[in-house]
């Protein structure tokens, strides 16, 4: 029996086979030792776009209430990545979960029935989230064209009861 079909043979007859046949198998690569990594901490949420515990729960009411409310799409403004709780994918994830499609970047195309999301720290005089993060930091919904200055906005928000509102002094 021929060299290559004999190790074949043994590597067919179960795991110890294999493991004699593979006994001494080295293999070589160029070049200096890569030095081995791992990781110490959790990575980011905001990297594995996985929004998890009170901000998931939060966000997934927002969007059950924004479909009921006759929402038909959503986007994603680019503050979103600033948050260590959410951001645009992980929400996009959520949205289409509960079938509320992410609409490509362009809020001046939005109508009526599109909502614009963004983040914001809210000041003195601002008008309250729709949906507060655990930094103090909230996610603010715009129905319709959203290419305003943030000051002349007319928020919305779906809870506790459908309600639009205007940053105070605006």
């Amino acid at each position: 029996m021929p060299e290559t079909a004999r190790r074949v043979g043994d590597l067919r007859g179960g795991r110890q086979s294999a493991d004699r046949a593979l006994r001494g198998l080295q293999v070589r690569l160029p070049g200096p030792k890569a030095p081995l990594l791992h990781r110490t901490a959790p990575l980011p949420e905001s990297i594995t776009h996985v929004i998890s515990g009170e901000p998931r729960r939060r966000a997934l009411a927002l969007f059950k209430a924004l479909r009921a409310e006759g929402i038909r799409g959503v986007q994603f403004d680019s503050s979103l990545a600033s948050s260590p709780y959410v951001d645009a994918a992980g929400l996009s994830i959520l949205a289409t979960l509960v079938k509320l499609p992410s609409l490509p970047y362009s809020p001046a195309t939005n109508g009526p029935n599109d909502a614009f999301l963004l983040l914001h720290v809210p000041v003195k005089g601002d008008a309250p989230p729709c949906v507060r993060l655990p930094d103090g930091s909230g996610i603010y919904v715009v129905r319709g064209n959203a290419v305003i200055a943030f000051n002349n906005y007319t928020f919305y928000c779906p809870f506790p009861h459908p309600h639009s509102y205007r940053r105070a002094g605006s």
